[in-house]
């Protein structure tokens, strides 16, 4: 790899710096923040505007009739009717239900002038206290919902603004050709929410556009102004304290690099320390390397950089064969184990899967989920200890030969013991046979003084027991294996292991999993 000086790298990156963030400090984060701020104002806009169409669009269903109304007459007053009125009202909507029990709006069109000016200053009503409590609600500078169709544009339904706001038939200057969001809405392309910013002599608004759509047809609009005068204000006077610090950065860092140069070696060394160490804890060359990448330099640093990659990669290579070499060492003293018994061939991997099943479903985290498997494997390698005419002995074992078989989990204990970096293998040996109620052995450990590990892999090792066939009886039917093990929950069986069994019992309709 070509070599480069450190003094040279440094200097040109000090220039190169400089230049660049002289030039882009001061625009990026004029752009980056006013972006930020924008999108963010969007997605607020947006929701707050879906949420006063609903109310809207949803409260009261006629509506988009009352647009169509207000375009002809002036609604006034803005106050509800009085009692006579309402019950007016009350007594004749009846009359707008067809057939299917829906309103027929239609039916509004051929009323009385002075009924339907009654039902108009209800909705309208309605619609004004709606639009005006949402506006103080959301603390927008003004709510107002208006008209946007080419020959009526700008024509306001309501005004909620602070002061002296619209009345009902009163226009706002809307000329599409300024107002780039009502130009898209009266074309037709248009988004859920259109905006602009308006900028004039009293300040800066930021204003959203959403349709009120009837039958495919735009009735209104609900425009939404958000006074920003008072950001960009403040975005502006940020902006010139952010250059100047830049500014004085860049000098200080200039100065501070040149005198100190050293310091530019650190960091790498500090990465590939790092990354030593983070390898030694968690013996993860993947890990390694994303920090040994982080090292771009081009001197000897980088060298060492890549050699320690190369180092760990090769030494995940040796620790990956030496798992395997020890998982396959496991699965074949646990066919030698099985091996014995002709009748139970195939039990320990059973137990293993078994018990690695209940864990998952106990919520064990998956590096227990792992160890009990092997703990599964393993937890009859005491057998191995037992005289083969006792294990594949086909009638009853006297007093004495259960005797010996009861040593098999102190043997098995023994044996695994010697495997120093697995000493959590011994927990399913020796305590797979103690009991919930301490009537168990070797030990006659009680409730919670058994390892929660073993607990699992005992009531694997009876689950199997039941369900494999062996010398003297068939399996035995799902049923029976379901009443033995709930029979003896809290006696036999920790009862959480044991309910946890059920559960897997219950989800195995058609007993696939006995042997």
């Amino acid at each position: 790899m070509k070599k480069r000086k450190l003094t040279v790298q440094l200097v040109l990156l000090i220039a190169v710096v400089g230049l660049i963030s002289m030039a882009a400090a001061t625009a990026a984060a004029y752009t980056n923040s006013r972006n930020a701020f924008l999108s963010a104002k969007n997605e607020m806009l947006e929701r707050d505007l879906n949420e006063i169409k609903k109310t809207v669009t949803t409260e009261y269903s006629m509506f988009p009739w009352l647009y169509d109304f207000a375009r002809e007459h002036k609604i006034t007053p803005l106050e509800p009717l009085s009692e006579e009125e309402s019950l007016l009202v009350t007594d004749d909507i009846q009359t707008l239900i067809d057939e299917n029990n829906e309103f027929d709006i239609s039916k509004l069109y051929s009323k009385p002038e002075d009924l339907q000016m009654l039902y108009a200053r209800d909705i309208y009503f309605t619609m004004a206290s709606s639009l005006r409590s949402n506006r103080q609600f959301y603390g927008y500078s003004r709510l107002t919902c208006l008209d946007v169709s080419p020959e009526t544009c700008g024509m306001v339904y309501y005004d909620a603004v602070d002061g002296e706001p619209l009345e009902c038939g009163e226009r706002l200057d809307l000329d599409p050709e300024d107002h780039p969001a009502v130009k898209a809405i009266q074309s037709g392309k248009y988004d859920n929410v259109e905006y602009e910013i308006v900028d004039k002599a009293g300040g800066s608004r930021y204003i959203a556009y959403t349709p009120l759509v009837s039958n495919g047809e735009i009735k209104a609009v609900l425009r939404l102004e958000y006074d920003w005068t008072d950001y960009y204000n403040y975005l502006t006077s940020r902006i010139r304290i952010i250059a100047l610090i830049v500014f004085g950065v860049i000098l200080l860092v200039c100065v501070v690099l040149m005198l100190s140069i050293k310091h530019f070696a650190v960091d790498p060394i500090k990465a590939v320390g790092s990354a030593v160490r983070e390898y030694r804890e968690t013996k993860d060359s993947t890990k390694a390397a994303e920090r040994l990448g982080a090292v771009k330099t081009k001197n000897e640093i980088a060298m060492l950089s890549n050699d320690v990659k190369e180092m760990t990669t090769e030494l995940d290579s040796y620790i990956g064969d030496i798992k395997t070499l020890s998982v396959e060492v496991m699965q074949a003293l646990a066919k030698t184990i099985d091996a014995k018994d002709k009748y139970t061939n195939g039990h320990s991997f059973r137990v293993a899967i078994y018990s690695r099943m209940l864990a998952k479903k106990l919520g064990l985290s998956a590096e227990d989920q792992e160890n009990i498997y092997y703990m599964g494997l393993l937890h009859d390698i005491g057998k191995i200890g037992v005289p083969n005419e006792i294990i594949n002995k086909p009638s009853r074992l006297t007093d004495e030969e259960f005797g010996v078989i009861k040593t098999h989990p102190v043997l098995g204990y023994e044996i695994l013991s010697e495997l120093k970096s697995r000493p959590d293998l011994t927990v399913g040996a020796r305590w797979h046979h103690e009991r919930y109620d301490g009537r168990g052995y070797p030990d006659g450990l009680k409730g919670d003084e058994i390892p929660f590990l073993a607990r699992i892999i005992a009531v694997a090792d009876s689950y199997d027991a039941m369900t494999s066939t062996r010398s003297y009886r068939s399996h035995l039917p799902q049923d029976v294996v379901r009443s033995e093990i709930e029979k003896n929950l809290g006696t036999q069986f920790d009862p959480e292991v044991g309910k946890a069994m059920l559960e897997i019992m219950d989800s195995d309709t058609n007993y696939m999993l006995h042997e």
